[in-house]
């Protein structure tokens, strides 16, 4: 740990002591007494989180996933590509799904050559239900020796959902332009088609495969009474899914979703006892060819690497993490944790905005 967070973390308790005999104070002046609450707390809120998610990596057993069966959605490239390639290091027999086949065949084969067990590409496209169920029923059989269909016992031990629709631009016209229009419609290269499209893939094609997968993943934790050994759902999310995107309106919204459904699904698993853990992974910046290209004339921050974000997120989902904050350094856990305060609210939105090349009002 960096040796400031260890002063800060140390310095915590004197902080918290030191606040409450200044609340009788300002008690007419709330936003103060927020500002004091949270320089308070703030050693805890930058140390609490990268602490968890280093005892998570400790607490990783390699060996436990040899063998097992893994489903990588968006495996054709970037963070999806590297999850293969951790798999397949790890011993496992992985389904790569995607839509570009021939990347797809290259990273299986890859897969192979580092120590997958088996690797299967299942070409499919999440845009439709017809076609999540499809994929997964692709990926299923070959995981299971090619036999059965979807509502036969084969089963799954992870399931990774990472694939995504992404653009970037203004989802809104320019004020001019929208008072010119009778009927609202969103600025290029957004269309009605492409919204339904985006929301289709990037959220509900995520709620049928859990849904879908389910059973599979309950069969594939049978025998297995500890949590160690209960099957996965890794959920790639990003920090559009905790803070607002301007230019990935349509994005945000579908990733704030995601957290809604599976932070609900997970206690409705809890509930019903059902043997599936669910990890959340919140992404910061991911140096893959998509984020290089769609952001580079208006980001200018640096990025992780995706290598690095798919070992991350391998070790905190079979450690039975609920949420991932990766990386650290770009500080979504606290900017998440801060945003509901009013004063600190405006002004992370002011810089969000900045950083999306836009201008504040």
């Amino acid at each position: 740990m960096p040796k400031a967070s260890i002063v800060l973390l140390a310095s915590a308790p004197l902080l918290l002591a030191a606040v409450p005999p200044y609340f009788e104070l300002l008690s007419t002046h709330v936003f103060l007494k927020a500002t004091l609450v949270l320089l308070a707390a703030m050693p805890l809120l930058l140390t609490v989180v990268p602490l968890a998610q280093l005892y998570a990596g400790a607490s990783f057993d390699p060996a436990r996933v040899r063998g097992q069966r893994v489903l990588v959605c968006g495996a054709s490239g970037g963070i999806g590509e590297q999850i293969a390639y951790q798999y397949a290091r790890l011993g496992a027999h992985v389904a790569l799904v995607a839509r570009r086949e021939s990347e797809l065949k290259a990273v299986a084969a890859e897969a192979r050559r580092l120590g997958a067990a088996s690797a299967h590409a299942v070409v499919g496209d999440m845009g439709s239900s017809k076609g999540s169920r499809d994929a997964l029923e692709a990926s299923l059989k070959a995981l299971n020796g090619g036999g059965g269909g979807v509502h036969q016992p084969l089963a799954l031990d992870v399931l990774v959902l990472n694939h995504a629709v992404q653009r970037w631009g203004w989802l809104l016209p320019d004020a001019a332009d929208l008072r010119a229009q009778a009927i609202g419609a969103p600025a290029a290269p957004w269309s009605a088609v492409a919204l339904d499209q985006a929301v289709g893939v990037n959220l509900l094609s995520y709620v049928h495969l859990a849904v879908m997968a389910m059973p599979s993943l309950v069969r594939g934790a049978e025998g297995h009474r500890s949590r160690a050994a209960a099957s996965r759902i890794v959920v790639v999310s990003s920090g559009a899914g905790k803070l607002p995107c301007p230019k990935q309106s349509i994005y945000a919204g579908a990733k704030h979703g995601l957290h809604g459904f599976f932070d609900s699904l997970r206690l409705e698993a809890e509930h019903k006892r059902v043997p599936v853990t669910i990890t959340t992974c919140v992404l910061g910046l991911i140096e893959t060819a998509t984020a290089v290209s769609l952001t580079k004339d208006d980001v200018k921050l640096p990025m992780g690497q995706p290598k690095d974000a798919a070992g991350a997120i391998v070790r905190s989902a079979h450690a039975g993490a609920e949420e991932l904050f990766w990386p650290s350094s770009q500080a979504l856990h606290v900017a998440s944790s801060l945003r509901p305060l009013p004063i600190l609210r405006w002004l992370l939105d002011r810089v969000t905005l900045h950083m999306s090349g836009g201008q504040g009002a």
